[in-house]
């Protein structure tokens, strides 16, 4: 595969072309990825695949993913805020602010 990218003139000049980058995917699709050893110098199908796929696609096939993480990082950001919360309403103590706020008891 590194052969065919610098015979078509290396790396940059292969995702600067549409052309050049249909032409190397066969190539990628077929070759013995085995062989292939990855470096900046080469280029790989996971990378042609991608190039090619639309901006919607790839958004579209991360959106599990990102959702996944948003869930995990809002849920922490919860858990800090209530343990905050939690250390605020100790600190003050007793009183009538703390148990109306913990024991929802309602002043009178």
């Amino acid at each position: 595969m590194s052969a065919a990218v610098a015979s078509r003139g290396g790396v940059e000049k292969c995702l600067s072309s549409e052309d050049i980058l249909n032409e190397l995917l066969p190539i990628a699709k077929t070759g013995d990825s085995s062989s292939i050893q990855y470096t900046d110098s080469n280029v790989d199908s996971s990378l042609l695949f991608t190039l090619r796929s639309s901006l919607e696609d790839i958004l579209k096939n991360n959106e599990p993913i990102f959702e996944s993480k948003l869930n995990i990082q809002t849920k922490l950001l919860q858990d800090t805020i209530k343990s905050s919360e939690d250390r605020i309403l100790r600190a003050l103590g007793g009183g009538d602010f703390y148990r109306r706020i913990i024991h929802n008891v309602s002043a009178t």
